[in-house]
């Protein structure tokens, strides 16, 4: 075994990877769940739009991951102060627009879990909702690649849309239609 150079995966590091999981876990999930209690108003509409338009918002949302996303992280890169700082004010707002947006997903979720168990109160069934949808995005593999990314890219479009587009007016939604 002499002049082997690779490093060996120590119980240390098994633990470090664990705690990195949970902490994730806990303050993704714990995000979710203040941007839903904090922000109603646009939590709501951005359920609205998940519910109503979802392969839009789907859409919108995959255009602001990846072009932002990408500008944001080629900042990030730089080797400028100013640009780095840039750079994280575009990646925590797109962080911060997936955390309403998750928050509207985990309400639809919330209402089918109570559809399941009547007997469950709104509360707790938001926060399973919000915990299952963070494990599952969490999962190896599957999560990691297929529902993460798309659960992200349906988060960031609703987000926007809750907190960017405002409902029609109630004089503007109960117009008579004109003849």
């Amino acid at each position: 075994m002499r002049g082997r150079t690779d490093r060996m995966l120590t119980i240390g590091d098994v633990f470090g990877i664990v705690a990195l999981l949970a902490g994730l876990f806990l303050t993704s999930w714990a995000m979710t769940v203040a941007s839903a209690l904090l922000f109603p108003g646009p939590v709501e509409r951005s359920q609205a739009a998940l519910a109503g338009a979802s392969r839009k918002t789907l859409g919108l949302g995959l255009g602001l991951t990846l072009v932002p996303g990408f500008v944001g992280f080629v900042l990030l890169a730089s080797p400028s102060p100013a640009a780095k700082l840039l750079g994280w004010v575009v990646v925590l707002a797109l962080l911060a627009l997936a955390s309403l947006g998750l928050a509207g997903t985990a309400r639809i979720v919330s209402t089918r879990i109570q559809e399941l168990d009547p007997s469950l109160a709104p509360y707790p069934a938001f926060v399973r909702a919000a915990g299952y949808l963070i494990g599952g995005a969490m999962l190896p593999v599957l999560g990691w690649f297929a529902f993460g990314p798309f659960l992200l890219a349906a988060s960031v479009g609703a987000g926007y849309k809750g907190l960017f587009r405002r409902p029609p007016s109630p004089e503007i939604a109960n117009a008579p239609e004109p003849a």
